[in-house]
């Protein structure tokens, strides 16, 4: 099964693709901390220590919409097939992306060993991989489709958070990325690679991560990925 499911990454997730995601990733963490850093410039030491959980839990929550406000950029950006719903259930916003057998969905996650947190939706979306129809997901309105058919894909979960110990830039910033794929229960995760260090590059057959252009600024990326990427696509790549 391991074999199977990285050969399939390895055919269908474009380095392109996943290092624009990586890079704006990395900036929506930055502007995040950069949104909340200046209420506390004005208030004395004994405020701060009291406002500390406070806003390191202000950013946490953040985690979420930086995944997701990422994954729409570099789709939009990319020409990516994706969409925006929003959950009938509880109201929540999700962002799918489409590369060819894959379903791309950010989710935050508080450690590297974390297990996958199971949900109606991502398990509906799990056991979609080879479903002989569409499935009628219970997502309520639709906000954004631009070609997604969840059929014959396989769900990839890309995870991401921080170190969220104290709020400073050095505990706020991106530190954990990893791919992942769950099972057709989304009870536990059948593939996962480290994203940050060079363990999905190995196994992707990608550049090292030093030398890749992840995690680096965006500008210094982004002008050839959108006609690379689409080179591909059409290639059938």
């Amino acid at each position: 099964m391991e074999d199977y499911v990285t050969k399939l990454l390895a055919r269908d997730l474009p380095e392109e693709m996943f290092s624009a995601f990586a890079n704006r990733l990395h900036h929506e963490y930055d502007a995040a901390y950069r949104r909340l850093a200046p209420e506390r410039a004005s208030v004395d030491a004994e405020a701060l220590t009291e406002m500390e959980l406070l806003d390191v839990a202000a950013a946490r929550r953040s985690r979420r919409e930086n995944g997701k406000r990422a994954m729409l950029h570099t789709c939009r950006q990319l020409g990516i097939p994706h969409e925006v719903r929003a959950l009938k259930s509880n109201g929540q916003i999700v962002v799918l992306a489409q590369v060819g057998e894959l379903l791309l969905f950010p989710e935050p996650m508080d450690y590297l060993e974390e297990k996958p947190v199971a949900a109606a939706y991502k398990q509906e979306l799990a056991a979609s991989h080879f479903a002989e129809r569409q499935l009628e997901f219970d997502f309520g309105d639709r906000y954004r489709r631009t070609q997604i058919d969840c059929r014959n894909t396989m769900l990839v979960v890309l995870q991401h958070g921080m170190r969220g110990e104290r709020f400073d830039e050095k505990n706020l910033k991106l530190s954990m990325l990893r791919v992942a794929v769950p099972d057709w229960s989304f009870s536990s995760w059948t593939w996962r690679a480290n994203a940050m260090n060079d363990e999905l590059s190995l196994l992707m057959d990608w550049k090292p991560v030093r030398s890749s252009g992840r995690f680096t600024q965006e500008d210094k990326v982004q002008p050839m990925l959108k006609s690379n990427l689409l080179r591909k696509m059409e290639d059938g790549q």
